[in-house]
């Protein structure tokens, strides 16, 4: 069983060796305006983390399933790929660790989203 209904998949920017400026970051990253494959944008000041929570997709076909195993995956993997590698780099000189979070699931992590994270160098984390 590769995906719950509880999955969670999370961009994730903490507060590291500096405060974090959640409108910097929604800039930074070009969260102001609605996205299709983000289904929230949140600011958790006591923990000091933003959260960039993918969203789901319930109409992959049977070889999209094969290949991304749910569509936050493809979510995920698509805004990322979008992404220049400067603008994580900006907010790492920022003194701000970023990293992607992988909650209430158990299976393959598509190929294509560990690309992607590899190519901006970003932490994987789970939790089951």
């Amino acid at each position: 069983m590769p995906a719950s209904s509880r999955l969670e998949t999370l961009l994730r920017v903490h507060a590291y060796k500096a405060e974090l400026d959640f409108e910097e970051v929604r800039e930074l990253l070009d969260l102001k305006n609605a996205d299709r494959r983000i289904r929230s944008v949140s600011f958790n000041n006591e923990k000091g983390m933003v959260f960039v929570a993918f969203s789901g997709d319930a109409s992959l076909t049977k070889d999209e399933i094969e290949k991304w195993q749910t569509g936050e995956f493809r979510n995920a993997a698509d805004w990322l790929r979008l992404l220049p590698e400067g603008r994580i780099d900006e907010l790492r000189k920022k003194g701000l660790k970023i990293d992607l979070f992988v909650g209430a699931y158990w299976g393959l992590i598509p190929e294509a989203l560990l690309r992607e994270m590899n190519r901006l160098s970003l932490s994987l984390w789970t939790s089951p």
